[in-house]
């Protein structure tokens, strides 16, 4: 049994876990606040945090004259910057091909009346300036660092958001959710993150927003089909109820998934505890319809389906991932399959980034275990790379 850690006391701890008597991890916001969907005291605008003011591509990280503090309902010209730069050219990376979209004109719009949005606009602007304009670097960690700024903001004001369970106020979170996968896959670079977290066990901090929403999608569904991402939705009812899906003509994953679940199958008939053969049984399910939905072929499948497996798992699968118990890891590695389509050439995906939680998924199985994952490693790190 491991030894329990040591109890380090800090006084830099929220307000929230200091009146709850519990250890704050001092993250911005911290991830027990994230996770009850509280509104973390640590993730208030304060006099520390500053915006840099200049106007150019490249903002002067040298003087300090071009900070100020930053008021939640005021913005800079590089705040401007940003803004153009989703409005103009970020929004095209996230609308389909050669069709209308929402992100192209709706969604922008939207952030003008929701400053949680407008903050992960600028936060995924901030970023795709940062990878693929800025030619210093200086300049990129400065957007870097306007990047974490923004987005520090928008997680402070989506997760209140979504507490108000408020119809007016789905599309914005429909919208600010699906601009943090952008965000964590391009600033992430601990790929085991974005798969799993140990302490406490649970869902990776991307995910956590997401499946928090998922109740409030579910209570406005007919909200969301009625409005601007319905070309998005409508095809799989929503992203997190699919159990209307129907399959398509042609499956070509159905037989690596079936041979998976019956060799996982297989081992839970050893297992005694209940609880988990019912939840690895939901998952397995889920997991099915989500190849089913990926199958179709397009690219707002292969989004809905990476998207709604991490939305609707149950959460004691992500206390099993979190202990990386070998039955939820063959999970994962299946769906790092659906990740691997959608990543397409998404510059928030660079760097092998699903490869890589690929191999890091295999790295802790033992070679049994491996085994039944040879599929997913063939499809996203085929031989010939």
């Amino acid at each position: 049994m491991n030894a329990r850690r040591a109890h380090t006391k800090s006084k830099n701890g929220c307000l929230q876990c200091k009146a709850g008597k519990v250890k704050c991890d001092e993250k911005i916001p911290c991830s027990r606040c994230v996770r009850r969907g509280d509104e973390c005291s640590r993730a208030q605008p304060n006099s520390s945090e500053a915006s840099v003011t200049s106007a150019s591509s490249t903002p002067d990280t040298t003087s300090s004259s071009h900070t100020r503090p930053r008021d939640e309902d005021s913005y800079t010209l590089v705040d401007l910057q940003l803004f153009h730069r989703f409005s103009t050219v970020t929004c095209r990376y996230l609308a389909n091909p050669n069709n209308e979209s929402p992100w192209l004109d709706k969604v922008p719009a939207l952030g003008t009346k929701h400053a949680f949005l407008m903050h992960e606009m600028m936060a995924v602007a901030a970023i795709d300036i940062g990878i693929n304009v800025a030619d210093t670097q200086d300049a990129v960690t400065t957007y870097l660092e306007l990047a974490r700024q923004h987005h520090t903001q928008a997680l402070a004001g989506l997760m209140p958001a979504i507490a108000a369970h408020r119809a007016d106020l789905v599309m914005p979170i429909w919208s600010c959710n699906a601009l943090f996968v952008p965000y964590y896959f391009a600033t992430t670079a601990d790929v085991g993150s974005l798969i799993l977290t140990e302490d406490p066990p649970g869902p990776a901090e991307w995910m956590l927003p997401l499946r928090g929403a998922v109740t409030l999608f579910r209570q406005y569904e007919e909200v969301l089909l009625s409005g601007p991402m319905a070309m998005h939705i409508r095809p799989y009812q929503t992203r997190i109820m699919i159990d209307g899906v129907t399959p398509p003509s042609s499956n070509p994953s159905e037989e690596h998934v079936m041979r998976m679940t019956a060799q996982l199958t297989l081992q839970l008939d050893e297992v005694t505890d209940e609880a988990t053969r019912t939840t690895m049984a939901e998952v397995l399910r889920l997991l099915r319809q989500c190849f089913e939905i990926s199958d179709r072929g397009d690219l707002i499948s292969y989004k809905t389906a990476s998207l709604t497996f991490c939305a609707a798992m149950p959460g004691a699968f992500f206390e099993m991932l979190g202990r990386k118990e070998s039955m939820a890891l063959v999970v994962m590695a299946f769906w790092c399959v659906l990740l691997h389509r959608a990543e397409g050439g998404n510059w928030w995906m660079k760097f092998r980034k699903v490869k890589n939680m690929l191999s890091f998924i295999a790295g802790l199985l033992g070679p049994k275990d491996e085994m039944l994952i040879k599929w997913p490693l063939e499809v996203v790190c085929p031989a010939e790379e």
